[in-house]
């Protein structure tokens, strides 16, 4: 029987993003914030540890999912950040604790267990969900490569 990769997760939450003027993290998908909705997907899908990064309104984002068992990391340096900046952080903490791990941005909630669950069997260095010839997110990186991510200066996206 071959032995599953432990998959951990990184969520983007810096920057300041919004939609029809609310803060899209905290937007309501039914009865959850798009970030409790994206978080309790990764966990169905078995991610774990699961880190969210902060920056703006941090601590509304960390009292909102006090209780899900996820690890916040504040990136102080949010305001003139790009998303690439958040990542490295996010995987500069996690690289050590799992085999593989899901980048995801928070504005991105409605990615389904199927789709990570694709990915995480993927055995691949880097994974990329394609939809009608375009790529997506989440991304799947494993860990042999996450040396190489943070070395780059994100000076080509």
């Amino acid at each position: 029987m071959e032995k599953k990769i432990r998959t951990g997760a990184v969520i983007t939450a810096a920057r300041a993003d919004f939609y029809r003027g609310e803060f899209k993290p905290l937007l309501e998908i039914g009865a959850l914030t798009a970030v409790q909705r994206l978080i309790l997907t990764l966990r169905q899908a078995g991610c774990s540890p699961i880190v969210l990064v902060t920056g703006y309104r941090a601590k509304d984002l960390e009292k909102a999912v006090s209780k899900m068992g996820v690890i916040c990391m504040h990136y102080g340096e949010y305001e003139s950040a790009q998303m690439f900046d958040t990542i490295k952080a996010g995987l500069e903490y996690i690289k050590d604790l799992c085999g593989q791990v899901i980048c995801t941005p928070v504005d991105l909630p409605m990615v389904s267990v199927h789709t990570l669950h694709r990915l995480m069997d993927a055995k691949a260095p880097l994974g990329v969900p394609v939809y009608q010839e375009r790529k997506g997110h989440p991304v799947l990186i494993n860990t042999s490569v996450i040396p190489e991510l943070l070395s780059y200066d994100g000076s080509r996206g």
